[in-house]
């Protein structure tokens, strides 16, 4: 049984004489109800094909059909079918130009919604698939539409259209992983759901390692045979800084090289030790800003006084930042105290959804 949901795709019905060609305006009522698809009637012209009939189209036998539709200007063809398993479809058909007139740049339309042109001019039967949705149970529509010209004659041929369904792809777990009960889906964002093993997905996936309807999260499955490499989209990603400054003057700022971070939700941690070169109280202060510089409550930072001391001191920040925008940021240093850094200023981003 074909996996089809159109019927008479290849045109093989109803049957004509050998290597001729019927109007579908003239079928009779017998032939019209085998044809099955509906056009628009005398003009513009649908031609049902069987075999080469005068040569002007690429031999059908060698893609292993006998007949086929011929589309001249604004004629069109609309079959509805029934669709019982929602979800991804694969739709392929054959096209071909007949050698004496220009290509028809058909348009497909999918329940009225415009999803493709024909645009390549083939010089043999060319190929053609694409993926569709269709989300819709029960009836739906297919209707291939050419174009209309008051002055020249387009015309394209076209045979052997299927829409086939796609299943999802069962993968079964590793040996030894124990499967979760399900997660119920509340959106369409997975960004800060956490997950431990396998999650059954039907859509694309930002973030972690995605095969046909599984994710495998990066963050979650701890199962690594080696340690995976992380792009900017994966939850555990950091972008680091570390400072090559050695000594600082008073009242200076040290700043980091611009970081460019992506929408996400971070942890964002610096670390700076310095030794002081004069004994007096001082302040620093260690955070990021969108400038350099410079500092922002919207961004916080950390501040801190200390009595006059030659000894080594510590300063840390951290901070909990959403990034709506992909967004230049600084870690910016600032000491009241000349001293020496020694290349400890370091900070860096860490994403966590």
């Amino acid at each position: 049984m074909s996996n089809n949901l159109l019927y008479n795709g290849n045109f093989s019905l109803p049957s004509i004489t050998a290597n001729t060609f019927v109007d579908t305006s003239t079928f009779s009522t017998q032939q019209a109800t085998d044809f099955y698809w509906l056009t628009n009637g005398d003009i513009p012209v649908t031609n049902l094909y069987n075999g080469l009939a005068g040569g002007i189209y690429p031999d059908p036998v060698l893609i292993n059909v006998i007949q086929f539709l011929e589309i001249h200007n604004a004629a069109y063809i609309e079959q509805s079918f029934t669709v019982i398993n929602t979800g991804a479809y694969r739709l392929n058909f054959y096209y071909a130009k007949r050698i004496d007139w220009n290509l028809n740049n058909v348009q497909i339309f999918i329940n009225g919604v415009l999803i493709d042109t024909l645009t390549t001019n083939p010089t043999s039967w060319q190929t053609y698939t694409k993926l569709v949705d269709l989300n819709s149970a029960g009836t739906n529509t297919i209707l291939f539409l050419g174009q209309e010209d008051i002055d020249q004659l387009y015309i394209t041929a076209l045979t052997k259209i299927e829409i086939i369904y796609i299943p999802p792809v069962e993968v079964t777990p590793p040996p030894g992983v124990i499967v979760p009960p399900g997660i119920p889906a509340t959106s369409n964002s997975l960004k800060s759901t956490n997950i431990f093993g396998f999650l059954n997905v039907n859509d694309y996936i930002v973030g972690g390692v995605t095969t046909q309807g599984i994710l495998s999260s990066k963050l979650f499955n701890f199962l690594y045979t080696t340690l995976p490499t992380f792009s900017n989209k994966s939850l555990g990603y950091s972008l680091a800084y570390t400072s090559t400054v050695t000594s600082v003057t008073a009242n200076s700022f040290t700043n980091s090289s611009v970081i460019s971070v992506p929408v996400g939700v971070y942890i964002v941690e610096a670390y700076a030790n310095i030794t002081p070169t004069t004994s007096a109280q001082y302040q620093l202060r260690l955070g990021i800003n969108t400038a350099i510089s410079t500092y922002s409550n919207t961004y916080n930072y950390t501040s801190d006084i200390n009595p006059a001391s030659l000894l080594v001191k510590s300063i840390k920040y951290i901070t909990h930042l959403s990034v709506a925008t992909t967004t230049n940021f600084y870690f910016v240093f600032n000491t009241s105290v000349a001293g020496n850094l020694n290349g400890t200023l370091k900070g860096k981003f860490i994403r966590i959804a």
